[in-house]
């Protein structure tokens, strides 16, 4: 009987952002074991499409990666969803840059203080914060017509290369430099800091569709 290994490797492959040479990887032997026994088959949908399909739930192909994993952690909800990815930027010689190894995956610990910490320094905004201990977080808050990439796209470079993009991404931007700014001396920062970890500059929200709004008709 025919077994099947599924791979799913997120980030793994350059990207066209990337600068060439920063992020050489060591050579997966074993990886490269199993491509060699494997065959190529293009996914023109994309490998959500083509998975939702052997799963038999189509329903979830349209949906963006934020939107999928709030159906999964949480009841549905009018609410927008962003997958938010605790990251550190460093300053470069004329910019700030994300640090080649900046995508930081927290301990269930720090990321419970994170939320938790959130939700008293937020709570007059319609921001709430939840962690399952993955290495994303999730941003729940309002329908917002913006949109972005994940950080893995800009690893070394001037992360504004990856700014969010849509008619309301100013709001989005001001919400990152206010987290930024409540993480600068964030007791889970100096723990890091003390333990020679890299600690988290800001978190990097991603993984959410653009809103498409119906567009405003003008009386005659």
């Amino acid at each position: 009987m025919a077994s099947e290994l599924i791979l799913i490797l997120s980030d793994f492959f350059p990207d066209t952002l990337s600068a060439p040479g920063d992020h050489a990887a060591p050579r997966l032997v074993a990886l490269e074991t199993l491509l060699a026994k494997s065959r190529r088959t293009a996914l023109p949908q994309g490998w959500r499409a083509w998975l939702a399909d052997r799963v038999a739930a189509p329903e979830i192909a349209a949906l963006a990666p934020a939107a999928l994993v709030a159906r999964a952690w949480l009841s549905p909800s009018a609410a927008k969803h962003w997958l938010a990815t605790p990251v550190h930027y460093f300053a470069g010689l004329d910019s700030v840059h994300l640090h080649p190894e900046g995508l930081l995956q927290l301990s269930a610990q720090e990321q419970a203080a994170l939320v938790a910490d959130f939700q008293v320094v937020f709570a007059d905004t319609p921001w709430r914060l939840q962690g399952n201990g993955a290495r994303e977080l999730l941003l729940s808050g309002p329908p917002l017509d913006a949109k972005r990439r994940g950080a893995g796209a800009v690893r070394g470079l001037d992360p504004s290369a990856g700014l969010p993009r849509g008619a309301e991404l100013a709001t989005l931007r001001r919400l990152g430099v206010e987290i930024e700014m409540w993480l600068h001396e964030h007791r889970i920062n100096q723990e890091r800091r003390a333990r020679a970890e890299l600690p988290v500059t800001t978190l990097w929200f991603w993984g959410a569709s653009a809103q498409v709004r119906a567009p405003q008709c003008r009386p005659g």
